[in-house]
């Protein structure tokens, strides 16, 4: 960047950090301080606890974009009074993006739609999972570019459109999804049915939303497995986000919760809980759905959505921690679910974060050297990408 851009940058810096600045948060201190609990408790080690994760990478060439997505599930068990590693489900997605269009929406579907699978497999023997992220950015409906929003844009007639031109379709979907949900080599093998199996006779113009519409279809039905495991006891399921933008308990039109009770509360405790059901929380396009999927809004629509704030360790950073379950027995014991997994969290952290979720974030990021190296080993390493003359 060249040094004149300064004389234009600074003074829009000043104005920025005086925006930004700690006494901005002080007007919420005394609302905060009503919705925050400071809590000494003993730990829980949970006996079988699982991290998820993911990472993805993209590389542009001219004419196709290659993507590389990784998901994994870290498994401790608890023995001996120390956590031994159970073992490591592992699952990558190679290959391109076709067509080329909405990148960044299904790249992020797809990450999803790994982790999710590698969570099914994870969730048995009563185990704890860990889950980075947020439910609500995983089941929201996807953005297609806005040239789409007057044709086909709704999901109900893009499953319409598909089922027109190739009947067949979301049954053989189906049955793929089923199948990398139970067997492990198939989830290797096939991670993401829908970027490998495409509808017949699709009108090019149409390939764009179709294909994210499937992807779409792909991921709410894997985490409706995934629920349904985890209201039936399977596992007990915990999304942990260290990012939020959520407001629904200081109701600040400023800031988010998470930033108010990271700057205006002190050492280890814990928030007041925002309780609903899930469907309540998110609306989910259940009309709109191939009918072979329906049935997995049964658990959608008996899962509740329990969640708050935690900082597990004195000076450690501030989680928005959600307990997924069943709606009645998560309504009738708010308090101590939460107070249950803070313990259990607190027994598995380092430095205020669970350790499962630091080891599967680190084994699942994808460097640009590691990029570097595939590409390399591909032969791509000598494929044009167009940037070649700003370098």
């Amino acid at each position: 960047m060249d040094i004149s851009f300064y004389e234009v940058i600074l003074p829009k810096l000043r104005k920025l950090a005086s925006e930004i600045s700690e006494p901005a948060y002080k007007r919420y201190e005394e609302i905060v301080s009503k919705l925050w609990r400071t809590i000494t408790i003993d730990e829980k080690y949970p006996k079988l606890v699982y991290g998820i994760d993911g990472g993805s990478r993209v590389v542009e060439f001219k004419g196709f974009v290659f993507s590389l997505v990784t998901a994994i599930a870290v498994g401790y068990v608890y023995e001996d009074s120390v956590y031994r590693l159970k073992e490591s489900l592992r699952t990558a997605y190679v290959g391109k993006i076709v067509p080329l269009s909405n990148i960044g929406e299904r790249i992020k579907l797809y990450r999803e739609i790994v982790e999710g699978k590698v969570a099914c497999h994870a969730c048995k023997d009563g185990a704890m999972i860990l889950m980075d992220g947020s439910i609500a950015s995983i089941i929201v409906r996807p953005r297609p570019e806005p040239r789409f929003t007057q044709r086909y844009f709704l999901i109900e007639d893009v499953v319409g459109y598909i089922n027109s031109k190739d009947k067949a379709y979301f049954k053989k979907l189906k049955e793929c999804i089923d199948s990398t949900l139970v067997d492990k080599n198939k989830l290797v093998e096939t991670p993401i049915c829908s970027a490998d199996l495409k509808p017949h006779g699709i009108e090019s113009e149409e390939l764009d939303i179709v294909a994210v519409i499937v992807e779409y279809i792909e991921k709410l039905y894997t985490y409706g497995k995934l629920i349904e495991q985890a209201i039936r006891g399977s596992c007990q399921l915990v999304f942990i986000a260290k990012t939020s933008h959520s407001r629904d308990l200081v109701n600040s039109p400023l800031y988010p919760d998470i930033i108010l009770f990271e700057k205006l509360t002190n050492g280890k405790g814990i928030s007041s809980s925002i309780f609903k059901q899930l469907i309540e929380y998110k609306n989910l396009p259940r009309p709109d759905l191939p009918e072979e999927y329906l049935n997995v809004f049964e658990y959608y629509s008996l899962a509740g959505l329990l969640y708050s704030y935690m900082r597990l360790e004195d000076r450690g950073p501030m989680l928005k921690v959600e307990v997924i379950g069943d709606y009645s027995n998560l309504h009738d014991s708010r308090d101590k679910t939460l107070l249950e997994v803070y313990r259990s969290l607190q027994a598995i952290s380092n430095n205020g974060y669970p350790h499962p979720l630091r080891i599967a974030h680190r084994d699942t990021h994808i460097t640009y050297n590691d990029m570097k190296k595939l590409l390399h080993l591909l032969g791509l390493d000598i494929e044009s990408t167009g940037r070649e003359v700003l370098e």
